[in-house]
């Protein structure tokens, strides 16, 4: 769902937005529909005060304004070289195979730190990077960055790592962290249930809505929640979507 899109949809739902001030003076003359720049204000303050969940058919929750990161950068808490040590570098096997690869250049082209060859070199590469990396310093250092910062800015690899990066990679798994952290009351009243895992040794984690989405709106607007629901793919009730489009401008 686009920016202009959801705050079109809370509006209708019955949201209440604080609107940067030259928008609602855009918004009373309807020939200078609002530009892209202050639309994005405008989401930024309602995604901070709002949830706005997508409901699949199979009552399966998405975050309605996820806009799904481009880069490694963007998903981990990890995002500059000094955040990672040996550790967390051998936590992602992508990245900890080009530092070895760093480890095994540095070998044969003779700077490295370990010059014998007691050691094949495959068994030293596997075994001694950690001690190279975190000794490393000069041309073997800058190698270590660049690498660290070319797999920053990389796009992840869904299919190895799709699992680690699931809650800040993904509108579903966005959903489900967002519900893991509400009391367990509201979840009950708002009929959402958290599943981790539906069956043993299952990957499947989702939060899931058991109310229809109208219902779930009533109660989170009886009870004053900033949260609203709405049915993944269906256009606005047309009435709706025909006053907010001369409003916002139509998307």
């Amino acid at each position: 769902m686009n920016r202009r899109r959801f705050l079109q949809t809370l509006a209708a739902l019955g949201a209440s937005i604080a609107l940067p001030l030259d928008l609602s003076a855009r918004l009373a003359d309807q020939s200078l529909p609002p530009p892209e720049d202050v639309i994005d204000r405008a989401w930024t303050l309602a995604s901070r005060q709002w949830g706005l969940f997508e409901v699949d058919d199979y009552g399966t929750l998405s975050y309605a304004n996820f806009e799904e990161p481009r880069t490694r950068r963007e998903i981990y808490n990890e995002n500059t070289v000094a955040d990672f040590d040996v550790q967390r570098i051998e936590a992602r096997s992508s990245l900890c195979m080009l530092i070895q690869a760093c480890f095994r250049e540095s070998i044969e082209g003779g700077a490295g730190l370990y010059l014998g060859m007691a050691q094949d070199i495959d068994d030293r590469v596997e075994n001694d990077w950690p001690q190279w990396f975190e000794q490393a310093i000069g041309p073997d250092r800058q190698a270590i960055d660049a690498q660290i910062n070319a797999w920053l800015d990389d796009e992840p690899d869904w299919d190895a790592e799709g699992e680690a990066i699931y809650r800040s990679g993904t509108a579903q798994g966005a959903a489900y962290h967002y519900f893991c952290s509400q009391p367990r009351e509201d979840l009950e009243a708002l009929g959402v249930r958290v599943i981790e895992g539906d069956c043993p040794g299952s990957s499947y984690f989702a939060a899931e809505l058991q109310l229809s989405p109208e219902k779930a709106n009533a109660i989170a607007i009886d009870q004053d929640w900033a949260i609203r629901f709405v049915r993944e793919g269906r256009a606005l009730e047309a009435e709706q979507a025909s006053a907010l489009d001369s409003l916002w401008g139509a998307s």
